[in-house]
């Protein structure tokens, strides 16, 4: 019985440790997609700006 819960919270801890790795990679994602779409659009305002 104490060898399967330690385990099933090894197994719980090791889960744990992959969503939270899969949880920051996607906000890491999101927030470098989210500046490169911000960075591309300042970039086409200050191309536009100089030609008025």
């Amino acid at each position: 019985m104490i060898v399967v819960v330690s385990w099933i919270e090894a197994i719980k801890v090791a889960g744990l440790g992959i969503l939270t790795v899969f949880i920051v990679l996607i906000i890491l994602w999101l927030v470098t997609s989210g500046m490169g779409i911000i960075s591309q659009r300042t970039q086409k305002k200050q191309e536009n700006e100089p030609e008025k």
